[in-house]
């Protein structure tokens, strides 16, 4: 096993369980900020953006946990999973977009090196 292989297993399941660990801690003040600002229009309940948008955001630290596990066991699905999530960490500045490159560059140079081996 390459060090880079190693190293994006331990990146993803690492930034993984730290935002998960972040998201618990922040979701109770990001749910009580967004009924306060639904409370100055009239109604105190989340609106279904919202809930959208915390739904999504729940979703990324468990796809980066099992992205990263599976890929250390070198499963083909991991690919479209930490393809998914470094898209998404693109946007989680600074740390998400230097995760999200490191993974850009083991992948596709990765890749350029086995076109160019089979040619």
């Amino acid at each position: 096993m390459d060090k880079h292989h190693f190293r994006i297993t331990l990146l993803f399941t690492g930034f993984g369980l730290i935002s998960g660990i972040v998201l618990l801690l922040i979701s109770p003040t990001l749910i009580e900020n967004f009924k306060e600002v639904n409370s100055y229009f009239g109604d105190s309940r989340l609106t279904n953006l919202q809930r959208f948008l915390l739904f999504c955001a729940s979703l990324i630290p468990p796809l980066a946990i099992i992205g990263g596990i599976l890929h250390y066991l070198k499963h083909k699905l991991s690919e479209i999973l930490l393809l998914i999530t470094s898209f998404i960490f693109l946007f989680a500045f600074p740390l998400g977009t230097i995760v999200a490159i490191y993974y850009f560059w083991y992948k596709f140079s990765y890749l350029k090196q086995d076109i160019t081996k089979f040619s």
